[in-house]
């Protein structure tokens, strides 16, 4: 557990914010592939981001990646977690208007 922790540690030390703020283009494809869920949130994105980022580094441990993604959420400023929320609500927008949003 120690090992876990001291892991999740360096993964946040060493993470290149840049790969996240601002947010990356979007592949809608991925987006609706990996959840089917009504609306998508600004956390939700976020997470998307960093997922791909963590698996790019070769990360498949999901305690460890749920525990970065929180660590980097509470961590990202207000300005950062708003260019999520545009986001999320262009996602969700477009995405209701091809009819992939489940009413």
């Amino acid at each position: 557990m120690i090992e876990k922790i001291e892991k999740i540690k360096t993964i946040i030390r060493n993470f290149n914010r840049n790969t996240v703020h601002p947010p990356p283009p979007m592949n809608l494809s991925v987006i609706n592939y990996l959840k089917e869920r009504p609306r998508y949130s600004a956390y939700d994105i976020f997470q998307i981001s960093v997922l791909q980022e963590l698996k790019r580094q070769n990360e498949s441990d999901k305690i460890i990646i749920r525990k970065v993604i929180d660590n980097l959420w509470r961590n990202s400023s207000t300005n950062e977690r708003t260019a999520y929320l545009i986001l999320a609500e262009h996602i969700n927008s477009l995405l209701s208007r091809i009819g992939r949003i489940i009413q």
